[in-house]
């Protein structure tokens, strides 16, 4: 700051001009006449110039040499000099008092800048731009200097006087939030005191006034309250209040550092919620192994629609906190623990996905993609993949075999969703089960036509699936004789397979096959789905209606306990079927 002391015997241009400018602050009338003076004085004192010093190969004299710098400086002096004391006449006067005094004040003081900058005019034109280019620093229009002492008088006192209020205010307002209970009426009010106090800013004071203000603010109402805050945040996710937690995660963030005891919060509740969940549906569980799959998938549908919505969107900071959660409570709960076993949620997934796979309800292309998008969400939580894809293998192997796939395009899409989760080898062998599938019916067309060209008669319908060794999780072969009636069928397929593929073995998996017979001993016909073994014996009764146990066994040469298991079940069928039939004839 530049300030002129004492004045000269030569100074009644410069008493002209501060009694202008002091008429200006006083907002006195000025006619014409008196403010064209005052423009004349700025312009015949700017015109008075000092002896020119000249400078070799005709450089210009520097603009100090002119007599703009006096009148520039006693200016900025006198600019500042009434804000002083504008600022000293504010000690006595507090409250609402004070902001409609600066407001009035800084438009009063914003009104005459003008004012005086329109008498100014010549300065600005000839010797401010001139300073500006050669040395501007500090170098400003007279508007703009005026405005400038304005915002640092502001910073230095009045910033201070309206920041203590404030504090005050908010401290006395913060002071009647004492239970997390109102925690909801809590976050309303502070995010209206947040709006108030900007709106406040804009109307009444300087833009530089806002940051001070907001940061006590986030300290009074926020960072000094965080405990209740923190305790009213698991009170709002206990009762579902979405909006309020998408209200408090902002004022939260506020705070630097303060979301991450948040975050921690977040996580105990998702898994003390999942692990409550999954030990209601224990029973359940036992008899239906959809229910558990279901149930986390509910959960966790549910919580990451409270992140994005609440917690800061799709990239939500949030998000790691909901995998750690759901991660501890699917690998470690009521149900794993009963079982004794860390596979069991490996297990029950797998059998979920078998569920959905088997499905022959009409459905479409988006709603089973968003299904296995949803089973994929629990896979990823499974610790034991390698569990799961050995669970999984089995299953998928039943329901190609037996052919009850809803659709074997969207077996190919959840290999695909494992294949990017987990990698080529994860999902190897699936794929090789898959595409043995894929050329089974050109396989089966190649026999028909052999069968014609060597004339082979048939009796029964006949289809078979050859797989790739080690791809499919069959293993044991036990030891069997095929009846009769399917010998032949036997060794003409393998003959013709054998001509066209000579390095290659067929290894025959009975115990996996399935019959179909038809009953024709009764009045009413009916199909029996049976599988090979039990064919076998089956058939046997065409030729004696009594048999033992020992000449059944002689005949299929099937081990003891597979026999025995067969036998009983076949048992079990009759019964079944002889109650059902003798209460049709009562009816």
């Amino acid at each position: 700051m530049t300030e002129i002391h004492g004045q000269s015997a030569n100074d009644e241009w410069w008493i002209d001009i501060k009694r202008g400018i002091d008429q200006c602050y006083q907002l006195q009338a000025m006619p014409t006449a008196p403010y064209m003076q005052l423009y004349n004085q700025v312009y015949k004192h700017c015109a008075s110039a000092r002896p020119l010093q000249f400078y070799p190969n005709g450089n210009m004299p520097q603009p100090d040499a002119f007599g703009g710098r006096e009148l520039y400086n006693r200016l900025e002096s006198q600019f500042y000099t009434h804000l002083i004391e504008l600022r000293d006449s504010a000690n006595d006067i507090h409250g609402d008092d004070l902001i409609r005094f600066y407001k009035t004040s800084w438009e009063k003081y914003n009104f005459s800048s003008k004012v005086i900058n329109g008498f100014c005019h010549y300065i600005n034109q000839y010797w401010v731009k001139r300073a500006q280019q050669d040395n501007g620093t500090n170098i400003y229009d007279i508007f703009t200097v005026n405005e400038n002492q304005s915002i640092i008088l502001t910073r230095s006192s009045h910033i201070f006087l309206v920041v203590r209020e404030s504090k005050q205010f908010y401290i006395c307002e913060a002071a009647k939030f004492t239970s997390a209970d109102s925690i909801s009426e809590y976050l309303k009010q502070v995010a209206q005191r947040l709006t108030e106090e900007e709106h406040r800013v804009k109307s009444y004071l300087h833009s530089s006034t806002l940051g001070s203000l907001l940061f006590i603010l986030d300290d009074v109402l926020i960072r000094n309250k965080l405990d209740l805050i923190y305790a009213g945040a698991e009170i709002l996710l206990r009762n579902d209040k979405n909006q309020d937690l998408a209200v408090l995660f902002t004022l939260v963030s506020r705070v630097p550092g303060a979301i991450e005891k948040l975050k921690e919060i977040v996580e105990k509740h998702i898994y003390l919620t999942g692990l409550q969940a999954i030990k209601s549906i224990a029973e359940t569980a036992r008899t239906d192994v959809n229910v558990y799959s279901t149930k986390i998938i509910e959960i966790y549908n549910k919580y990451i629609s409270i992140v994005h919505e609440c917690f800061g969107g799709e990239r939500s900071s949030f998000i790691p906190a909901l995998d750690r959660a759901c991660s501890k409570f699917i690998n470690k709960n009521a149900i794993v623990e009963a079982c004794g076993t860390s596979t069991k949620s490996a297990e029950l997934l797998a059998r979920y996905s078998d569920t959905v796979l088997k499905s022959k309800k009409v459905i479409n292309d988006a709603d089973m993609t968003k299904q296995l998008k949803e089973i994929m969400v629990v896979f990823n939580y499974i610790d034991d993949k390698d569990a799961f894809q050995n669970f999984y293998r089995r299953l998928l192997a039943e329901r190609l075999v037996y052919e009850l796939s809803a659709s074997i395009d969207y077996e190919k899409m959840m290999i695909t969703e494992l294949k990017v989760k987990c990698g080529f080898f994860y999902t190897s062998k699936l794929q090789k089960m898959i595409e043995d599938m894929d050329i089974q019916e050109s396989l089966r067309a190649q026999y028909r036509q052999y069968c014609v060209e060597n004339r082979l008669r048939n009796t029964v319908n006949f289809s078979i699936v050859v797989l790739t060794t080690h791809a499919w999780p069959f293993t044991t072969v036990f030891e069997f004789t095929l009846p009769l009636e399917l010998t032949s069928l036997w060794t003409n397929f393998t003959k013709f397979y054998r001509e066209r593929h000579k390095n290659r073995k067929l290894t025959w998996f009975h115990q996996y096959a399935r019959c179909e017979l038809h009953t024709n001993f009764t009045k009413t016909k009916h199909i029996l789905q049976v599988s090979t073994y039990q064919t076998a014996i089956l058939l046997l009764y065409n030729d004696s209606l009594e048999l033992t146990i020992a000449e059944i066994q002689d005949e299929t040469k099937l081990e003891d306990e597979i026999l025995l298991e067969i036998i009983c079940i076949l048992i079990q069928s009759g019964n079944r079927s002889h109650n059902e039939t003798s209460k049709n004839s009562k009816a």
